[in-house]
């Protein structure tokens, strides 16, 4: 007898249809392209009101309908992917049903030192950090924790196999010339707050 998998379904039984949420589409009209009749998707939605917020739902997000192998195509679950790692299940049919599903993540912590000479992007991945983690910091969505004019930044990035990622920046020559005209981007932070910087725990 076959273990049931995570999803709580067999998927390679069904046909499996990926579309995404259009612009302007709810979750009932959703179903209802998806081939459930008006009283299945209310029925469905009523009975996950308590696990799908269905006023979060995002256009653009990924959406697999699996259908019945046989020529009928009867809709019998929809996986709606609510981020990289989450997606609620909709049973369509016999006793309906709604619940989460996490996709198994390993999980890595990795560090790098790096000194900043010239170019942030060139010195980051030349010591080997993550591309993502060098534009969220490029960004200023990291916060940076000076001690004796020494940056050091830690940041997280989230992938669907790697989590953590903590980077010990160490800045060679004048901070405040790097943030204001290096390929470090501060937003709306003015040159009095890059200053403080030196002395102070800011986020940029």
């Amino acid at each position: 007898m076959r273990e049931l998998p995570p999803i709580g379904f067999f998927a390679e039984d069904y046909f499996a249809d990926t579309t995404a949420v259009k612009d302007g589409e709810n979750p009932t009209s959703l179903l209802l392209r998806l081939g459930l009749d008006t009283k299945q998707a209310y029925g469905l939605l009523a009975a996950g009101d308590s696990v799908f917020d269905s006023r979060k739902m995002i256009a653009g997000k990924r959406v697999v309908a699996y259908y019945s192998a046989d020529s009928l195509r009867v809709p019998e679950y929809i996986v709606y992917s609510n981020d990289r790692i989450r997606s609620t299940v909709f049973k369509c049919r016999d006793s309906i049903a709604v619940w989460t599903y996490d996709k198994p993540v390993v999980r890595e912590r990795k560090s790098a030192d790096v000194t900043v000479n010239s170019s942030l992007w060139n010195d980051m991945l030349q010591a080997g950090v993550s591309p993502l983690l060098t534009l969220e910091l490029a960004r200023g969505e990291l916060s940076c924790r000076p001690t004796c004019g020494v940056a050091v930044v830690e940041g997280k990035v989230i992938k669907d196999n790697a989590d953590v990622q903590v980077v010990n920046l160490s800045v060679t020559g004048n901070l405040r010339q790097l943030l204001l005209y290096g390929s470090l981007h501060t937003g709306s932070k003015t040159a009095d707050n890059l200053v403080d910087l030196l002395c102070g725990v800011v986020t940029i």
